[in-house]
């Protein structure tokens, strides 16, 4: 089975390509150049293994949360090559490709992830890494008003705002887990975590309302003055 995995909801673009039994992947920081380089890239995963788009059988996309325009054209691409290949779509939530990463690197049970909302927030989801189901849905918080107990927190939203999370919250943060990469969708698609889905259902996660800053609102996320 081939299955092309899509992340373009952050500063990186995360390419991974499952061709039978073997497996390759990208990982580049292209900052809001997503658009730029998507299409690219996937032509160069797909000539490496001398495959073409219609014979990809699955396309994964992230479904967020995360960047309001990367993440639209994670999931433009993932329609237009679906309709093109004819392939189905399976939607995986941020959170769980979070999750997945972690999941043989922390010895725990579940997991508090907390992904970079901007503004000063933080996205923030409970996995239990046995079932993949929140025990905590999803939100968007202040990072001083998380209250949790003796469950690990990993994502960016900890490393970026660490200096504003409550004490007893940063003792249990690990702040050096790295980006997840797309190799991480292709094993959750395998596992069968996420079903495929109609492509009139592709969607995308969004945790607020306003989904574009103004420019006062950009030099305030970036601490100017």
């Amino acid at each position: 089975m081939n299955i092309l995995a899509i992340d373009t909801s952050s500063e990186y673009l995360s390419l991974a390509l499952q061709c039978d039994a073997t497996q390759v992947f990208t990982l580049e920081k292209v900052g809001n150049k997503q658009s730029n380089h998507i299409i690219p890239s996937i032509n160069e995963l797909l000539v490496s293994k001398k495959i073409s788009v219609n014979d990809i059988d699955i396309i994964a996309y992230n479904q967020g949360p995360g960047s309001f325009t990367g993440l639209r054209i994670g999931l433009s691409v993932a329609l237009g090559l679906c309709l093109g290949a004819n392939a189905k779509i399976v939607a995986i939530p941020a959170f769980a490709i979070y999750a997945q990463n972690i999941i043989d690197v922390l010895n725990v049970d579940k997991i508090l992830i907390g992904l970079d909302a901007r503004l000063s927030q933080i996205y923030l989801a409970g996995l239990d890494l046995k079932t993949f189901k929140y025990f905590l849905e999803p939100r968007v918080v202040n990072p001083n008003e998380i209250n949790i107990n003796d469950t690990r927190c990993v994502g960016s939203g900890f490393k970026e705002y660490y200096d504003l999370l409550p004490e007893k919250i940063q003792r249990i943060c690990d702040l050096n887990v790295e980006y997840p990469n797309a190799l991480n969708m292709l094993q959750l698609v395998n596992q069968k975590r996420y079903a495929p889905i109609s492509i009139l259902d592709a969607d995308l996660l969004y945790l607020r309302n306003k989904v574009a800053l103004t420019t006062q609102e950009q030099i305030m996320a970036k601490g100017l003055k």
